[in-house]
């Protein structure tokens, strides 16, 4: 693919035209001093540059941007490329973005991206991640997340490094399989990770899979499981149980009211026998002893009056011997039928008892049965939390097992794969080179066996990189690099914006472009950059060689546009407008699917 031309239905847009080959660069000139206004600076920072290359990527199938919408709502842009030596024109309404045409044909906008992902790129097939906006990414770096580091080359790259580095290891040419096996791995593996710690954080079991107890407590629960069903084997359900239950509570209490009257009549009797047992009377001839022995002599006259009272005490036993006799025997008939009902109570007790015994109340039933159904879901439940630990451990320690495989695969391919390795290391130290002298520089390729789900570590060297402008120039050879390789992709062009070239030391940033203008030359491609005029300035050389040098390759027709901030008419979209185009619409993830 190359770029030819960007145009716009509105006539103060300024069309860019790119050269078919060679450099194609966009300055942005200061024609005012900086004043500042209401809302911003007014400098050439603000003229269109980074713009530009906003809208390469909204004609080639980017998410809608909100602001394009807000602001540019009767707006359409429409970009020439050149596919296999045929133009195409894409047209894309900045209001309507869903309004896409293709050689004046509507298409969808996944349509659009599938058509030119294969006609720029050979994906593998079955991996995931390689869409033609992803691939598109680092052959025009947009935005600011897409100057940070060399290998990511959008904003959203910093959000999963596994994408951008599949994006790397195909561009590269790398085996994905592997790159995507362990990333499958991983993946799996911290989804098995995250169950497990949930089923030994659940509350019932917790102290159970800690200690590793859960066969102790499973077998006791199903003993008591087994103990419950025979109880309920056993029992028979009275549905009057409740009703016998009170009989049996009336006769009981009758029982014992008849037990005690029972104790009370056999004391009774007890008593009567023993007042029987007492004699009342006493003989006469006693008492005459007794006053004998007292020596005194009872007259003749007194013995007889006690003779009297004598028989009439005697008369008085008798009928109290009979009386109580009398009162005796009623008193053991009452015995009698006490102790007849004691016994017809007591038989009708044990019926009711024995029937009770043998019985149980539905509620109590009821009861049993739901204790039983409460062990069996908790014997059901710890029984599957047992199952699936055993289940999710057995997993984990099989991906352990894969992934120790895949390292060892990864291993030997890379030792297999090291001349593909060692051609893109020689491109890119060839890059580094004439910027950095003899310094020791590289890209190196290694196997990440690291708990990531990164397969291949990609790291491209330049000494001192914490000095300014260094990762600025990694980007820049690295990107280069990947052009030159031509592996996957038939990219015929490459943009930088304006960001990457302010941080590189002048000397080093004419060096770039030198690089970029010989290269594009001898290769036959594009090599597009948007500049700031004080950066093209400050690159001036005083060797008069160098001079002439410089003045070739920042002139026509090397300059295909240049942008001030003199008036609205000379901004690319020749018009005064202050949007945020960073900001797009959340459609779907840059790396999602195969578009």
């Amino acid at each position: 693919m190359r770029l030819v031309k960007l145009e716009a239905n509105d006539s103060r847009f300024k069309t860019v035209r790119f050269n078919r080959t060679g450099l194609s660069l966009i300055l942005g000139q200061k024609k005012t001093p900086a004043v500042e206004t209401k809302h911003k600076t007014r400098t050439y920072n603000g003229v269109g540059k980074s713009l530009l290359l906003e809208l390469l990527h909204f004609c080639l199938g980017s998410n809608a941007n909100d602001a394009f919408k807000k602001h540019l709502p009767d707006w359409s842009f429409s970009l020439t490329i050149e596919l296999d030596g045929r133009e195409r024109i894409i047209t894309r309404s900045a209001g309507k973005p869903s309004d896409i045409s293709l050689d004046g044909d509507k298409i969808a906008l996944t349509k659009l991206n599938e058509a030119l992902l294969f006609d720029c790129f050979q994906p593998t097939a079955g991996i995931k991640g390689l869409t033609f906006q992803s691939l598109l990414s680092p052959f025009i770096r947009s935005g600011r997340g897409a100057y940070e580091r060399f290998d990511r080359a959008n904003d959203g790259d910093s959000k999963a490094e596994y994408w951008p580095m599949v994006r790397n290891a195909f561009l590269l040419g790398l085996d994905l399989q592997l790159a995507q096996s362990k990333y499958q791995l991983r993946s799996r593996q911290t989804q098995l990770k995250k169950t497990m710690k949930q089923l030994e954080s659940d509350p019932l079991f917790a102290d159970l899979l800690a200690d590793d107890k859960a066969g102790i407590e499973l077998r006791q629960l199903k003993e008591d499981e087994a103990r419950l069903e025979e109880d309920l084997r056993n029992f028979a359900v009275a549905e009057d149980h409740a009703e016998i239950e009170r009989e049996a509570n009336g006769i009981k209490r009758d029982l014992e009211a008849a037990r005690r009257e029972l104790v009370k009549t056999r004391e009774a009797i007890a008593q009567v026998d023993r007042s029987l047992e007492t004699k009342g009377d006493l003989d006469p001839t006693i008492v005459e002893r007794v006053y004998a022995e007292a020596k005194i002599a009872l007259p003749q006259a007194i013995r007889k009056d006690i003779s009297e009272v004598m028989a009439f005490q005697r008369d008085l036993t008798q009928k109290r011997v009979y009386r109580l006799t009398q009162d005796r025997q009623a008193l053991e008939h009452d015995r009698t039928l006490l102790e007849q009902r004691v016994r017809e109570l007591g038989s009708r007790l044990d019926e009711k008892l024995r029937y009770l015994g043998t019985h149980v109340a539905l509620d109590e039933y009821l009861a049993v049965n739901e204790q039983l159904n409460g062990l069996r879901q908790r014997i059901a439940k710890l029984q599957a939390s047992k199952e699936q630990r055993e289940k999710v451990a057995r997993e984990l320690k099989t991906i352990d097992l894969k992934l120790a495989e895949q390292a060892i695969k990864t291993d030997d391919y890379l030792a297999r794969s090291s001349p593909l390795i060692e051609e893109a290391n020689t491109i890119f130290r060839g890059f580094t080179r004439p910027l950095y002298d003899n310094l020791a520089t590289g890209l190196a390729v290694t196997n990440d066996n690291g708990e990531n789900t990164l397969r291949y570590k990609i790291e491209a060297h330049i000494p001192r990189d914490a000095a300014e402008g260094i990762n600025e120039a990694k980007i820049f050879c690295y990107d280069l690099m990947m052009l030159v390789l031509r592996r996957g992709h038939a990219m015929q062009f490459l943009a930088h914006d304006s960001s990457l070239f302010s941080p590189v030391d002048h000397r080093q940033r004419l060096t770039m472009f030198q690089i970029a203008d010989q290269l594009a030359r001898e290769k036959g491609f594009q090599y597009i950059a948007t500049l700031n005029e004080h950066d093209v300035t400050s690159m001036t050389p005083n060797d008069p060689e160098l001079r002439a040098e410089f003045e070739r390759l920042f002139a026509e027709p090397h300059v295909i546009l240049r942008l001030t901030d003199q008036s609205p008419r000379d901004r690319l979209l020749g018009i005064d407008v202050d949007m945020n185009y960073w900001v797009k619409s959340e459609t779907r993830p840059v790396h999602e699917g195969n578009d």
